[in-house]
């Protein structure tokens, strides 16, 4: 059996010493040419659950690839039982991935997270309503507790979406032009404001990655700004291989 991490464009045969695949032991990685491109696999024994360390290992094999060149990334847990299986759906759906793969190629994902602080929120609570105060009426009348601490948390809630819908705007509108692509994500974590993703020429990096950092100043110092880069278009080519051109069997 065959775990198939994603397609590159180089049609070579080889294998990635450099990496190691899924699975308990974990497994060598390799590629198998399938026409004009190359199907980046590990073999698999059954099918057993994957684990969040197959998770890791997954992106990792991807993130190895995407640096030396471009790759159409596959979900994880894509199977098949032999090389022949594999290279059928790719010829099955060739169309689908020569476009996937000409919006992609020669570009990279970097990924723009923006998160608040519990200093920066008890700071901008403190200066709309009296926090004082009312944690003093919670201690004076604890019926009125309850109320108060929902009170407060929508406060907190709104300023929150307000933040949200601030640093969304200044992040897409500035960053937005600079890129072939743009994609906004989910937030993970309470404190996070936001998760955009950009498509951009890797020629370009550099220059982003100035117009990132300038950002970074004009947002409000006590926000979180997380920037990373050169990781393979998760968000732009995420694949499910399966079934026919016609019925959703590559999907992005």
């Amino acid at each position: 059996m065959l775990y198939l991490y994603g397609i590159t464009a180089d049609g070579s045969d080889q294998r990635l010493r450099e990496v190691d695949g899924v699975g308990s032991p974990s497994r060598p990685v390799f590629s198998i040419p399938a026409g004009e491109w190359s199907l980046v696999v590990s073999t698999l024994e059954g099918l057993e659950p994957f684990t969040p360390d197959d998770a890791v290992a997954h992106a990792r094999v991807l993130e190895h690839i995407s640096r030396r060149g471009t790759v159409l990334p596959v979900r994880m847990g894509t199977v098949a039982s032999s090389e022949e299986e594999l290279k059928a759906v790719v010829a099955n759906h060739r169309s689908a991935l020569v476009h996937l793969m000409q919006h992609v190629s020669g570009r990279m994902e970097v990924g723009i997270k923006v998160y608040w602080t519990d200093e920066l929120l008890q700071e901008t609570l403190a200066r709309r309503i009296d926090l004082a105060g009312l944690r003093a009426e919670s201690v004076r009348n604890p019926t009125r507790a309850y109320d108060i601490a929902l009170e407060v948390g929508q406060f907190g809630e709104q300023i929150t979406n307000d933040w949200r819908e601030e640093i969304i705007g200044k992040i897409t509108g500035r960053l937005g032009p600079k890129a072939d692509d743009m994609a906004i994500g989910k937030q993970s974590s309470a404190y996070m404001l936001c998760n955009v993703s950009f498509l951009i020429a890797r020629e370009k990096a550099d220059a982003f990655r100035a117009a990132v950092q300038q950002l970074g100043k004009d947002i409000n110092e006590k926000f979180r700004l997380h920037y990373v880069e050169a990781l393979p278009p998760f968000s732009f080519a995420d694949l499910a291989l399966g079934g026919g051109p016609d019925d959703g069997g590559v999907l992005a």
